[in-house]
């Protein structure tokens, strides 16, 4: 029967007549030698013989088929259903182009390190620069003595991917390919590479580490580990080679100690090591008989984590950590000074 020549003539042409049903096929007996391409292209189907589904192929060609022609023509309805998945594509891909065709985008922006009271930011991204997104970040008035750093640089984080665009027109292609993975969220983190760390002054550190209840750099600021002895202990960690000098200092103050103690001069910044940190801590790199009353809690250890690992950290982060261990130290042996102001690194609060 036709019926049979159109089933087969579909799972032929599988996948391009996949979703055409094969009675929904017209076949045409036609007979054309295949040394003529002209009946070809301008073909007319108006006078030829169509093959109906219920009679025999015999019907139409009762007779021997002359070779090399071609004796049946085959026309696909003139409206075909497409699948879903080809419509689903088929708008994903106009959403897409409208949204590429656009150049006006809001994108929500997070600054670093306090990840807090973010704002709406509305750019042409064509024309976007980082000197523009820096002076929307200023007048905001979030603190951030380190944007005011002739040095300061901007770099952004996406699905743990860092992207550090260093002129105007890196920094459009980057929010090209943000708009084209439909992200309108940008982490922003501001680093001064060439700012030392002694240039920064106590209220600076807390201003910019959102320390403080009060973003006013003037209002007294308390807790752990005054500036003088920050400075002191820092360069004695830098500067001093003499481990047992300065074993022979006070256990309660002797950072230095605590520091090799906790094994802190072996930071190496590996990922799955401080993984390990995270779950053991401190015994791993305290060893077993060193003994706190109560351990850190996670956030503790996630920040003194990211202290070191984060690249936004550098160069002061392992002294952070060495702060922020001290913090603990002193704070679970009841030795802390409570007559003296403190600058508390640790838990972004005080």
């Amino acid at each position: 029967l036709v019926s049979h020549l159109k089933d087969a003539i579909k799972a032929k042409k599988s996948p391009v007549f996949d979703n055409i049903p094969a009675d929904e096929l017209k076949l045409w007996k036609v007979p054309i030698s295949d040394d003529h391409v002209d009946p070809l292209s301008n073909l007319s189907l108006e006078d030829s013989e169509e093959l109906l589904a219920i009679r025999k192929i015999s019907k139409y060609f009762p007779d021997s088929l002359p070779e090399e022609h071609i004796h049946v023509l085959v026309s696909p309805p003139e409206t075909t259903a497409t699948s879903d998945e080809v419509l689903k594509l088929r708008e994903e891909v106009a959403s897409l182009q409208a949204l590429l065709n656009k150049s006006e985008y809001e994108f929500d922006v997070i600054v670093s390190p306090r990840r807090t009271n973010g704002f709406k930011w509305i750019v042409n991204i064509e024309e976007a620069t980082l000197e523009g997104l820096k002076n929307s970040i200023r007048k905001m008035n979030l603190g951030l003595p380190a944007l005011e750093n002739d040095g300061a640089v901007l770099n952004f984080t996406y699905e743990v991917k860092r992207y550090s665009p260093r002129n105007d027109h890196d920094f459009s292609k980057m929010l090209r390919q943000f708009v084209s993975k439909n992200n309108f969220r940008l982490v922003v983190s501001i680093e001064t590479p060439s700012k030392a760390f002694s240039d920064w002054t106590s209220p600076k550190m807390c201003q910019l580490y959102g320390l403080g209840e009060s973003d006013d750099p003037s209002l007294s600021i308390r807790n752990i580990v005054s500036e003088f002895d920050l400075e002191k202990k820092f360069a004695g960690l830098k500067e001093s080679s003499d481990l047992e000098d300065e074993k022979q200092k006070s256990e309660t103050t002797n950072v230095k100690d605590f520091a090799v103690k906790l094994g802190l001069d072996k930071f190496t910044k590996n990922k799955e090591e401080w993984k390990k940190f995270y779950a053991t801590y401190p015994l791993d790199f305290a060893g077993s008989d060193f003994v706190w009353p109560q351990p850190p809690d996670i956030n503790e250890r996630r920040l003194i984590f990211d202290y070191v690992v984060d690249p936004y950290w550098e160069p002061i982060g392992s002294e952070l950590a060495v702060n922020a261990l001290e913090y603990r130290r002193l704070l679970d042996s009841g030795s802390l000074d409570q007559s003296r102001e403190y600058v508390l690194i640790v838990h972004g609060k005080f």
